[in-house]
């Protein structure tokens, strides 16, 4: 019998290690896949110390990612980076995510990406918490103020000033910075500077609608009549600029703000603790003396109490005739708040106010233009009541209520002294003169004839005789004694002249204290005399 021989089927074992290292390899290659995370696009400005397959994307230090590819766009004038991050921080690239290139910077806030020296150039990623995913993004110029997610509150500042703050800028609260600013901006149509602020928490919730933001940069230096007085915030604001804010004064803590509540930046601390009134009256006043001094935002007081503020000079009028016939009179346009007369900023008391100052400029209320500084020159304007200077109805400029002008004391100085030079100039100073000369030559004249007469005199007694000398001379003591009981006590002349010697004397005792006051303040003709009253340091009327 046969044996019968069959082929056994199999895998072999030799074929076992080529198929675990395809298992082995593939397990590899689904890790990775598993493990590879999503791939964005970043858009910067320059490729500068970016390399491919070299350049990290780190999230706080942490390598997460590398750059891939670097590509200039379509129309060449930004770099396309493509970078390949890890699988678990995809979840962060939402719309709130942002990128940056850090490399080494000085700016005024400080010195930053020293490190890029040795380790390279990377790119930081702040990611984002909230919104919806993203998976392109653009690079931004310089690292974020204030990373996403920092608990805060971003504030919105306006100025009509110059662009005074940069990125980075502090917030000050009570010499201690909250803050920073994070953006600048400028609007075209109503050119004002804007700047994004944060403010971090806890210091956040100061912010309320009652919270005023002022400039706090450098010294504060302001005189006034208490002395030389000179502020600083913190000694941060010496060195940069800085943005101060606090609680308006003494209104009290107010509401909370909404997104859309924007901030002005006063100019210092002291405006911005004025409040803001929303009832004022606007007058005109027609000015005939100099403005040289006055400014907008002068203020306008009424014995003393401020009540205003000019708010333009030389208002333009789209009637005025090409010719004036007499002096141009400046028009003044100023406000008055009934709120900073002690009343409640109501429609009410603007009536009220209106009504009043209409009866008071009929009766004689009068603006002058008074010096508030006698350094600086500087005007304001002043109200006072002048009963014997009525008017009978309120006049209007360009749909304005006026308020007449007076003559400050100066210029009423200089209006007497103009008509005092006025009447000498009137004098007749050439005929008098011509009678003085005439008067000299005539006393020149009458001495000759004296000495003429001396002479002669001379020559006759040295020809006379004795008797008749004797008898000449007793013909005159007679004259003599005729004229001397002619102007003897009791008589009619000698009380006449006794009158004339007591006017003389009067007139010349009336003369004393012109003569002792010019003698003692010689400009006292033109200035005036300045009483003891007047001496009185006073305080400002601007403060």
């Amino acid at each position: 019998m046969l044996a019968k021989v069959s082929k056994k089927r199999g895998i072999s074992v030799a074929w076992l290690l080529p198929i675990l290292a395809l298992v082995f390899c593939l397990w590899i290659l689904l890790q990775q896949w598993l493990d590879k995370g999503a791939t964005i696009t970043i858009e910067c400005q320059t490729a500068s110390g970016l390399e491919v397959d070299k350049t990290k994307v780190r999230i706080r230090d942490v390598d997460v990612g590398v750059v891939t590819d670097i590509q200039l766009s379509d129309d060449y004038s930004k770099v396309i980076v493509s970078a390949q991050l890890d699988n678990e921080v995809s979840d962060l690239l939402t719309e709130e995510a942002q990128f940056w290139v850090v490399s080494p910077r000085v700016t005024s806030s400080g010195v930053s990406g020293l490190n890029t020296l040795l380790s390279g150039v990377y790119i930081e990623w702040s990611p984002g918490y909230e919104g919806e995913e993203q998976r392109n993004f653009i690079a931004l110029d310089h690292p974020p103020i204030t990373p996403a997610g920092t608990p805060g509150l971003h504030v919105a500042l306006i100025s009509e000033d110059r662009f005074e703050y940069t990125v980075g800028d502090p917030v000050i609260y009570k010499g201690l910075t909250v803050g920073r600013i994070e953006d600048v901006d400028y609007s075209l149509d109503t050119g004002e500077v804007r700047y994004s602020a944060f403010i971090e928490a806890p210091y956040h919730q100061l912010i309320n609608t009652n919270t005023r933001f002022w400039n706090s940069s450098g010294v504060s230096v302001s005189l006034n009549a208490d002395g030389l007085n000179v502020e600083t915030e913190s000694l941060v604001s010496l060195l940069m600029n800085a943005v101060s804010f606090g609680e308006l004064s003494p209104a009290g803590k107010g509401n909370p703000i909404d997104a859309k509540t924007r901030f002005h930046i006063y100019a210092n601390r002291e405006e911005a603790n004025h409040p803001t009134y929303l009832y004022r009256l606007n007058y005109i006043l027609l000015i005939s003396d100099s403005v040289r001094g006055l400014s907008v935002g002068a203020p306008v007081q009424y014995r003393g109490l401020e009540i205003g503020e000019v708010l333009e000079i030389n208002v333009s009028v789209p009637d005025r005739p090409t010719v004036i016939s007499n002096d141009y009179q400046i028009p003044v346009l100023i406000t008055i708040q009934p709120g900073k007369l002690g009343l409640e900023d109501t429609r009410e008391n603007q009536l009220f106010v209106q009504e009043q100052i209409s009866q008071w400029t009929r009766q004689g209320l009068k603006a002058q233009l008074q010096t508030g500084n006698l350094l600086t020159g500087q005007l304001y304007v002043e109200l006072q009541h002048f009963p014997d200077l009525q008017v009978a109805s309120v006049e209007r400029f360009d749909d304005y209520p006026v308020i007449p002008v007076r003559a400050n004391d100066y210029s009423q100085i200089a209006i007497e002294a103009g008509r005092l030079l006025a009447k000498l100039n009137e004098l007749p100073l050439d005929d008098l003169a011509g009678s003085a000369n005439d008067l000299m030559s005539g006393l020149t004249e009458s001495v000759a004839v004296l000495s003429k007469v001396g002479n002669d005199l001379q020559v006759m007694l040295k020809e006379a005789n004795q008797e008749e000398l004797i008898s000449q001379i007793n013909d005159s003591l007679k004259a003599l004694s005729v004229l001397a009981r002619g102007y003897s006590e009791g008589s009619s002349s000698y009380d006449e002249l006794v009158k004339l010697m007591e006017s003389v004397n009067t007139r010349l005792l009336d003369l004393k204290p012109l003569l002792r006051t010019l003698k003692e303040q010689p400009n006292s003709l033109i200035f005036g005399v300045e009483s003891e009253e007047e001496r009185i340091p006073r305080r400002s009327p601007a403060q």
